[in-house]
């Protein structure tokens, strides 16, 4: 039987409540929840006081069932807003205390407070994780160790089967083992650089000094769920950031990234989403390869881990359109440049001034 009411049949006059054009099971579970929030919350409300509540409503006295029924439900909900704030807040769920004296504030938490510190330390990489990279958080799972040497740091992966109803699948479970002093070991701006969580990360002395460079690992996403860790180095110069997997070749490709990101345009991304849109109708289907996204100085493991990440990890070319989807969805500005280059012929040139008008003037 269908449930669902058609709007164009019900009278949405305000004379009319809403609630007595519903179904009458609906009515009667609605009717209830409306007069278990009145009711106090410290302590199960006593027949009477719910007796009441209905006499002041107009409704009958047989509700009085689902009222305490329904002010059970809203007492476990409360609890369990309460239980998951405190869980974000703190990483695991206080203790109460045993001393029931009211005028007493005192709260202690379980375990101590190295092991809440660490708790703390490895919800937050594996935030970080969980916003950076795809995962399937309903079969497959995510956990953090935290080591001391340098030499443990990485990722592992392994899979198991599962079943849902009658299909077997498999699950992915990744094990993030990052430093345990992370959070101030690698720096706010290589945490997620060019869409890739760096784990650890050692400053090094250059040749230039008006680049930066470390020797780090990070974390190279895969085709589906499928993440390694790499080793290699990363260099910074002029807000632009360039992996490579050696010194001389992450200070070679950031000097030309960033000498070329100084020629492209910067604007708001509506506007710049907007803009690509007509350079690629203009010839959607013109096509594009890794080593044009290499000519406008993007490295290696930034372009196949963007290209894994919007799903054209196993195509050797594609289209300014696929190209395009892929910017919305996770929008690198190397991708943005790659689009630029590959339509630089695509709209007319500005006109250009006439002369006499320009002298004029001026």
């Amino acid at each position: 039987m269908n449930t669902m009411i058609s709007t164009a049949t019900m009278d949405t006059s305000p004379s009319v409540p809403l609630s007595t054009q519903l179904p009458k099971k609906v009515r009667v579970v609605t009717d209830a929840f409306r007069i278990a929030v009145t009711l106090p919350g410290g302590s199960p409300p006593t027949k009477k006081a719910i007796k009441e509540a209905l006499r002041e409503r107009g409704l009958k006295l047989s509700l009085l069932a689902d009222v305490e029924a329904a002010w059970r439900e809203l007492v476990e909900a409360r609890k369990n807003a309460e239980r998951n704030r405190l869980v974000r807040r703190f990483g695991r769920m206080p203790c109460r205390s045993n001393n029931h004296n009211r005028t007493s504030r005192l709260v202690l938490f379980e375990g101590t407070v190295q092991e809440r510190l660490r708790d703390i330390r490895r919800n937050i990489v594996l935030r970080t994780y969980l916003r950076t990279y795809a995962t399937s958080r309903r079969w497959g799972s995510e956990q953090v160790e935290l080591v001391t040497s340098p030499t443990l740091v990485g990722v592992s992966q392994y899979q198991t089967n599962h079943r849902s109803g009658q299909w077997i699948g498999t699950s992915t479970h990744t094990v993030i083992s990052a430093p345990e002093n992370w959070r101030i070991r690698v720096p706010a701006e290589l945490k997620v650089c060019d869409g890739m969580m760096t784990l650890d990360a050692s400053p090094m002395d250059t040749p230039r000094d008006d680049v930066t460079v470390w020797q780090a690992k990070w974390i190279f996403q895969g085709r589906g769920f499928s993440v390694r860790a790499v080793d290699g180095f990363i260099a910074a110069h002029d807000g632009q950031y360039y992996h490579a997997d050696t010194m001389a070749a992450a200070i070679t490709g950031v000097a030309r990234k960033a000498r070329i990101a100084k020629q492209t345009p910067r604007d708001k991304h509506g506007a710049r989403v907007k803009a690509l849109r007509k350079r690629v109708a203009a010839c959607p289907d013109r096509t594009v390869t890794k080593q044009d996204a290499y000519a406008v100085g993007a490295c290696r493991y930034g372009v196949e881990s963007w290209c894994n990440a919007v799903g054209l990890g196993d195509h050797e070319s594609a289209t300014l359109a696929e190209v395009l989807d892929g910017y919305i969805k996770h929008p690198a500005p190397e991708a943005r440049q790659v689009i630029l280059a590959a339509t630089w012929d695509a709209l007319p040139p500005p006109p250009k001034l006439n002369p006499k008008e320009n002298s004029h003037e001026s």
